[in-house]
Parts: C-alpha cells; structure tokens; sequence
C-alpha cells in the first residue's frame, strides 16, 4: 500500500473512531458532543501523519 493511501486510511479509521467517541462518550446534547467532535477530527490529520510518515506505529510497538 502506498504512503498515501496509507495516510488516507488512518485519517478515515479516526475520524471513524472520533464520531463513536463523541457518541457514546457524551451526553445526547449536540453542543456537547460537538466540543469532543470537532477537536478530534482535526487532531486526526497530524496523527495520521505521524502514523504514516514518521513511522509511530513502529515507535507504538517498542
């Protein structure tokens, strides 16, 4: 797979993981769920960076 493709995976796996952590983990109030949603999906890009390029999987398993 390449380096791309790759990224673009983690991101869409976070931000997957981001909306059913602001689901179940807040209260059914919108507003709520907003402030752990939006904060979530734009920390998913440089995370999924650091995943792909900078090899934070690896550094994850040592």
């Amino acid at each position: 797979m390449s380096d791309r493709r790759a990224f673009l995976a983690w991101v869409g796996l976070l931000w997957v993981l981001t909306f059913v952590g602001a689901a179940v983990g807040t209260p059914p109030d919108p507003v709520t769920q907003a402030y752990v949603l939006l904060p979530g999906l734009v920390l998913a890009v440089p995370l999924a960076y650091w995943l792909t390029y900078r090899n934070g999987l690896e550094r994850l398993r040592e």
